[in-house]
Protein backbone atom coordinates (compact mmCIF):
# COMPACT_ATOMS: atom_id res chain seq x y z
CA UNK A 1 0.00 0.00 0.00
CA UNK A 2 3.13 2.31 0.74
CA UNK A 3 4.34 1.90 -2.68
CA UNK A 4 1.30 3.49 -5.14
CA UNK A 5 1.71 6.21 -2.10
CA UNK A 6 5.81 6.83 -2.52
CA UNK A 7 4.73 6.54 -6.64
CA UNK A 8 2.45 9.60 -6.58
CA UNK A 9 4.64 11.73 -4.12
CA UNK A 10 8.42 10.96 -6.41
CA UNK A 11 5.35 11.98 -9.25
CA UNK A 12 4.40 15.29 -7.87
CA UNK A 13 7.93 16.00 -6.33
CA UNK A 14 9.35 16.06 -10.46
CA UNK A 15 6.64 18.35 -11.32
CA UNK A 16 7.24 20.68 -9.26
CA UNK A 17 10.76 20.52 -9.99
CA UNK A 18 10.59 20.79 -13.28
CA UNK A 19 8.63 24.10 -13.66
CA UNK A 20 10.16 26.95 -14.48
CA UNK A 21 9.42 30.33 -12.42
CA UNK A 22 9.58 33.53 -15.37
CA UNK A 23 8.04 35.67 -13.25
CA UNK A 24 11.03 36.39 -11.26
CA UNK A 25 12.87 36.70 -14.64
CA UNK A 26 15.04 40.72 -14.46
CA UNK A 27 16.11 40.08 -18.33
CA UNK A 28 16.05 41.97 -21.41
CA UNK A 29 17.39 42.03 -25.13
CA UNK A 30 19.93 43.70 -27.17
CA UNK A 31 19.97 43.36 -30.61
CA UNK A 32 23.20 44.72 -32.31
CA UNK A 33 23.13 45.27 -36.18
CA UNK A 34 25.82 46.95 -38.46
CA UNK A 35 26.27 48.08 -42.00
CA UNK A 36 30.69 47.56 -41.07
CA UNK A 37 30.76 45.07 -44.07
CA UNK A 38 28.98 46.89 -46.32
CA UNK A 39 31.11 49.99 -45.79
CA UNK A 40 34.66 48.67 -45.47
CA UNK A 41 36.51 47.10 -48.36
CA UNK A 42 38.17 44.52 -47.04
CA UNK A 43 36.32 41.25 -48.45
CA UNK A 44 33.71 39.12 -46.48
CA UNK A 45 34.35 39.46 -42.22
CA UNK A 46 32.75 38.90 -39.39
CA UNK A 47 31.94 41.35 -36.91
CA UNK A 48 32.54 39.98 -32.98
CA UNK A 49 30.12 41.14 -30.77
CA UNK A 50 31.70 41.22 -26.83
CA UNK A 51 29.93 42.41 -23.87
CA UNK A 52 31.81 43.28 -20.88
CA UNK A 53 35.39 41.79 -22.83
CA UNK A 54 33.63 38.47 -23.09
CA UNK A 55 32.72 37.48 -26.73
CA UNK A 56 28.90 37.08 -26.91
CA UNK A 57 28.83 36.31 -30.81
CA UNK A 58 29.14 37.43 -34.48
CA UNK A 59 27.24 39.62 -37.12
CA UNK A 60 28.14 37.99 -40.55
CA UNK A 61 26.37 40.35 -42.76
CA UNK A 62 25.22 43.84 -43.03
CA UNK A 63 22.17 45.62 -43.04
CA UNK A 64 22.29 47.85 -45.65
CA UNK A 65 18.67 48.93 -46.13
CA UNK A 66 16.71 50.77 -43.46
CA UNK A 67 13.76 48.56 -44.86
CA UNK A 68 15.17 45.62 -43.63
CA UNK A 69 13.62 43.87 -40.75
CA UNK A 70 15.82 44.52 -37.52
CA UNK A 71 13.85 43.08 -34.40
CA UNK A 72 14.44 41.22 -31.47
CA UNK A 73 11.25 39.25 -31.96
CA UNK A 74 12.85 37.58 -34.64
CA UNK A 75 16.00 36.25 -33.47
CA UNK A 76 19.50 35.78 -34.10
CA UNK A 77 20.33 35.54 -37.96
CA UNK A 78 23.82 36.24 -40.27
CA UNK A 79 22.41 40.30 -39.82
CA UNK A 80 21.67 40.90 -36.71
CA UNK A 81 22.55 39.08 -33.11
CA UNK A 82 20.55 39.18 -29.73
CA UNK A 83 21.48 38.43 -26.54
CA UNK A 84 19.64 38.24 -23.52
CA UNK A 85 21.05 39.71 -20.82
CA UNK A 86 20.31 40.64 -16.58
CA UNK A 87 19.21 44.18 -16.27
CA UNK A 88 22.01 46.94 -16.27
CA UNK A 89 24.36 49.03 -17.93
CA UNK A 90 27.32 47.24 -20.18
CA UNK A 91 29.71 47.75 -22.17
CA UNK A 92 30.58 46.40 -25.70
CA UNK A 93 33.30 46.03 -28.06
CA UNK A 94 32.65 45.30 -32.05
CA UNK A 95 35.71 43.90 -33.25
CA UNK A 96 36.03 43.94 -37.27
CA UNK A 97 37.77 40.81 -38.23
CA UNK A 98 39.54 42.41 -41.48
CA UNK A 99 41.58 44.42 -39.37
CA UNK A 100 43.50 43.83 -36.00
CA UNK A 101 42.97 46.90 -34.82
CA UNK A 102 39.60 48.04 -35.72
CA UNK A 103 37.08 48.05 -32.90
CA UNK A 104 33.78 50.44 -32.22
CA UNK A 105 33.14 50.74 -28.29
CA UNK A 106 29.96 51.77 -26.86
CA UNK A 107 27.53 51.14 -24.11
CA UNK A 108 24.26 50.12 -24.07
CA UNK A 109 21.49 49.76 -20.81
CA UNK A 110 19.08 46.81 -20.73
CA UNK A 111 15.42 46.99 -18.55
CA UNK A 112 13.38 44.18 -18.23
CA UNK A 113 11.33 42.52 -20.69
CA UNK A 114 12.31 45.38 -23.58
CA UNK A 115 14.85 45.14 -26.13
CA UNK A 116 17.46 47.60 -26.66
CA UNK A 117 19.08 47.88 -30.65
CA UNK A 118 22.56 48.94 -31.03
CA UNK A 119 23.59 49.88 -34.73
CA UNK A 120 27.40 49.91 -35.11
CA UNK A 121 27.39 52.71 -37.76
CA UNK A 122 30.75 53.18 -39.79
CA UNK A 123 29.06 55.86 -42.65
CA UNK A 124 31.63 57.94 -43.72
CA UNK A 125 30.84 61.89 -43.18
CA UNK A 126 27.59 62.15 -40.94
Amino acid sequence: MKQPIFILLLIFCSFLLSCEKDSDKNTGNVLFYTNAQAMLNCGPFDVEIYIDRVLEGVIEKPVTQASENVDCSNGNSEFVLVIEKPEGDYEFTAKLTCSDNAEYLGNFSVKKDSCSVVFIDLTYGD
